[in-house]
Parts: C-alpha cells; structure tokens; sequence
C-alpha cells in the first residue's frame, strides 16, 4: 500500500472462526527510511460460539458436543444455539436450546451426538442468534474404524471339469470392505 505524505488509510481483515488476540504489524519504508510498529489487539465479537469435539469419531459412537456461547455486550440478553449434522451423525435430544445472560459472559451448552454405522467425513454446523447478532462454526470430523485393516484370502486349485461355487461374505462395515478375484 502506499501513502501519500500525511495521508491516513485504514484496512478491514476477515479472520473467520477465531476467538483470541492478535498482533498487528506495520513496517513503512522509503528510500533510506524505514519505520515499525506493532500491538496486540483482541478479536472477539459481540457474540461468538466455541464448540469442542474429539480429533476422530468411530462408527455407533456417541459423542459430547460442548459449546461455549459468549455474549460479550451488555445489550445481548437471550440467545438461541442450534446445532445440524450431516448425514452420518444424528442430534440426541434437542437440535436448538435457548439461553439467558443477567450480564456479558459466557455459558456451556451442551449437545449430545451419535455416530451412524458407517465411516467418512462429518459435518456439523453451530449457529448463535442474539438480537442481529449471528456467530457460527463449523467442524469437520473423520468417522473411522477404530480396529486395524483385515484381509481374508482363499484359495483353491480346481481340476480339469471341476466346478466351484462359493458364497462371498464380506466383513466389516458397509463401504469399508472390497473383494478382489484373481484367476489364473
């Protein structure tokens, strides 16, 4: 960016889902001349959401889904948290839960998950509406088997004009399991 000599500007910045401090920094130079600057700075919104799951879900699990509301403003009062998942995941008990703030603060709102039979990628979405004020996030979250890979061979030499027949049983989860035939 540049300047003019006395010249003022500003520069707007969109951090999504992040709730902490943050350090600025500015360095100027012309020709011979150089200057800095730098401060620490808070970025927060007057309402912002904080949900906490585990690294990895596993098939039938159930799962705690904690979510820390804050309302940072004396004039936000009432809010109202829901919680929607993507195919794979199902909300135990309520989906969407009110919540009341006597004075700017936080408070816990809990969710309960259970995991589907099957293995891929979760999605959830967290949403806090106060007054105009929206906050939301989303968490990605790998749904995989908790035991190590299994390979079952069989073989079998058949004689000339002999017949085999056999039943293919897969193990395993649904989409988690495959067959190869090889013949020779």
């Amino acid at each position: 960016f540049t300047l003019t000599a006395g010249a003022t500007n500003s520069h707007t910045l969109s951090i999504p889902q992040y709730i902490g401090a943050g350090r600025i920094m500015v360095v100027a130079g012309d020709k011979k001349s150089f200057g800095a600057a730098s401060k620490t700075v808070s970025i927060k919104k007057p309402l912002m959401v904080l949900a906490t799951l585990p690294r990895v879900l596993g098939p039938q699990e159930e799962v705690d889904l904690p979510v820390s509301v804050f309302a940072l403003e004396p004039h936000l009062k009432k809010a109202s948290v829901s919680v929607t998942a993507s195919e794979g995941l199902q909300i135990v008990g309520k989906s969407k839960k009110q919540i009341d703030f006597d004075s700017p603060g936080d408070q816990m709102v809990p969710f309960r998950l259970k995991v589907a039979n099957k293995t891929g990628i979760a999605r959830v979405k967290i949403r806090a509406v106060s007054k105009d004020e929206v906050s939301e996030q989303s968490i990605e979250i790998d749904v995989r088997h908790p035991l190590l890979p299994v390979t079952n061979s069989f073989t079998h030499v058949l004689e000339p004009g002999e017949k085999l027949q056999t039943e293919l049983q897969l193990h395993g989860l649904p989409g988690t399991n495959q067959a190869q035939l090889e013949v020779s």
